[in-house]
């Protein structure tokens, strides 16, 4: 059986290009979500990147877990999706103290 140099090339350089497609939509798709995720955590925290790191770190795991970006740019619509964020969390590891966590950041939102 003859190897195809050619064919074998083609192939590779087809491989390599899909995977650099999939990097550009994963990548602008993940940038698409944090801005709609801070868009809506704004609307509690104005300045939330001036937040500590380990808070921005907290919120952005509620975020992803609640699928911040879907809901309304709502207050109560934010605060709630967090909370569930946070139970859910709480469920898998008590030791999280997530809830509390996330209830003492909430006073600091205007």
């Amino acid at each position: 059986m003859k190897l195809n140099i050619k064919r074998i090339l083609i192939v590779v350089v087809a491989m390599i290009l899909v995977g650099l497609l999939a990097v550009l939509i994963g990548r602008y798709t993940g940038q698409a979500m944090a801005e709609k995720s801070k868009e809506r955590l704004a609307v509690l925290w104005p300045d939330v990147l001036a937040l500590p790191r380990k808070d921005r770190a907290f919120l952005a795991q509620l975020s992803l877990d609640c699928n911040l970006p879907k809901e309304p740019i709502e207050a109560n619509a934010v605060t709630n999706c967090l909370r569930q964020a946070a139970t859910r969390m709480e469920e898998k590891d008590a030791s999280t103290r997530a809830v509390q966590n996330l209830e003492a950041l909430l006073p600091t939102a205007k």
